[in-house]
């Protein structure tokens, strides 16, 4: 939820586990998995894959990428109340 947050720190210190946490808590704090009717298997198994094949092509789509840019997208929705301009 911080402009400091550090991509490269936080995939080192979940190594593996690190763009599954993220999406399940970035999941859990807007309530994504009620929305957009997600369970919990489905997500793990989709960011694992995601996280395997996402930088095959171009070695700067990596998961701390994917980190990066996801806290981005959750820091703005957050704090710049982007929220209420979202339909449903």
């Amino acid at each position: 939820d911080m402009t400091s947050f550090d991509a490269f720190h936080f995939d080192q210190i979940l190594n593996e586990s690190s763009l599954q946490f993220l999406v399940y808590k970035i999941f859990q704090f807007h309530n994504l998995f009620k929305f957009a009717n997600v369970n919990l298997e489905s997500l793990v198994c989709f960011t694992r894959e995601m996280s395997q094949g996402y930088f095959k092509e171009n070695p700067f789509h990596n998961v701390v990428h994917i980190l990066d840019s996801l806290q981005g997208l959750h820091f703005m929705i957050k704090s710049g109340n982007i929220k209420k301009y979202l339909k449903r």
